[in-house]
């Protein structure tokens, strides 16, 4: 099958040479030119294509933006990046957002173009691949929780009847044990629970991004640790905090994490404060608590999945929470950190990315 290229430039004369280029490396191609980003949508949308050609530098968009639309709409069909002038932070940011490759127009020939071409389709081919086995992984995944959690609910429904019906004429060391295979089942759910999530991060893909309000965000979150909060008198607190473009569910996730291993790592009535600040290039948000903290030789660790920290004080956690707020982090193309805060406990600083992408 002869491949179809299109060519999204609003400069009529590269548009021409870039043509000229890939006929001669592909005699029977078929070259689809569009002047403007719209443009180049409506053609996309009507037909397919085998390789994308777009023009960072357009008057009135930039190219970031229309990559992301692209991708969102065809996210494996490759895109090559072409600019006129050479900038290595544009490169990164192109590549991150799922460009295939990026190229200096006054560096273009048949040859360059042939061999870019190659690398962009066998790329995906392999993304495509990827992409299969993480499905069937993920199904898998889904069918082995749900095997597995339902076993770990019917043992604590049936020890929590028995204590229920026998508590009156039960050994206090017999009470005992019950009340902690009660405990471990409950833990049982909740790491097969984290797992789920945490496999489940690569199903939310750039359609997911919206406008979020922080906010709201938390409203969510404190209302799904009200049981939590209550029960250990936790103070929590935050600023006015910003709306920016994210996926939504992963910002209400990031900050129960967060909030919940403040709460859960104090040996004291916990006490957190969320805050937020903005950079050239960033979104900013502080969480800092007055918990048992993180000695700074296991802060980069933490973020590890199934590392526990804290196991040998009696503390139960499943080991992804930090692993997942990463994940989620990476995502939105920011970082996440480790300092001591201000209230004797840990600061957890995470970034949002934010420009013409990602903030709102």
């Amino acid at each position: 099958m002869d491949r179809i290229f299109v060519v999204i430039d609003d400069s009529k004369d590269d548009r021409y040479v870039l043509k000229r280029y890939l006929k001669q490396s592909n005699a029977n191609a078929k070259v689809i030119e569009a002047s403007s980003s719209k443009a180049g949508i409506d053609v996309l949308a009507q037909g397919r294509a085998d390789v994308i050609f777009l023009d960072y530098y357009m008057p009135g968009v930039d190219g970031l933006s229309t990559l992301v639309q692209i991708k969102t709409m065809l996210p494996f069909v490759p895109v090559i990046i072409l600019t006129g002038q050479g900038d290595e932070v544009v490169a990164v940011s192109a590549l991150k957002n799922g460009a295939a490759d990026y190229l200096k127009k006054n560096n273009l020939s048949p040859a360059l173009l042939h061999k870019a071409v190659d690398n962009a389709i066998k790329s995906n081919h392999l993304q495509r691949q990827v992409e299969e086995q993480r499905i069937e992984l993920d199904r898998f995944a889904r069918v082995l929780a749900h095997d597995l959690k339902q076993p770990s609910y019917a043992v604590k429904t049936m020890v929590q009847l028995i204590i229920q019906k026998y508590s009156h004429s039960l050994p206090n060391e017999v009470s005992d044990k019950l009340h902690l295979l009660v405990d471990t089942s409950e833990q049982m759910y909740q790491l097969i629970e984290a797992l789920v999530g945490y496999t489940k991060l690569d199903q939310k893909s750039l359609t997911f991004f919206a406008a979020v309000n922080l906010n709201k965000c938390m409203g969510i979150v404190l209302s799904n640790l009200a049981e939590k909060i209550n029960v250990s008198g936790a103070q929590i607190s935050y600023d006015e905090l910003p709306k920016i473009y994210a996926v939504p569910s992963f910002m209400v996730q990031i900050l129960q994490i967060l909030i919940d291993n403040a709460i859960i790592y104090c040996e004291e009535v916990p006490c957190i404060h969320i805050s937020a600040t903005s950079t050239v290039g960033h979104w900013i948000i502080d969480v800092d608590d007055n918990g048992i903290g993180i000695p700074e030789a296991d802060r980069l660790r933490a973020f590890e999945p199934m590392v526990r920290l804290h196991d040998d004080k009696g503390f139960k956690g499943s080991g992804l929470g930090l692993a997942t707020a990463k994940r989620i982090v990476d995502k939105h193309n920011g970082d996440i950190s480790i300092h001591s805060g201000s209230k004797g406990g840990a600061l957890i600083r995470f970034s949002i990315a934010k420009g013409s992408t990602y903030d709102v």
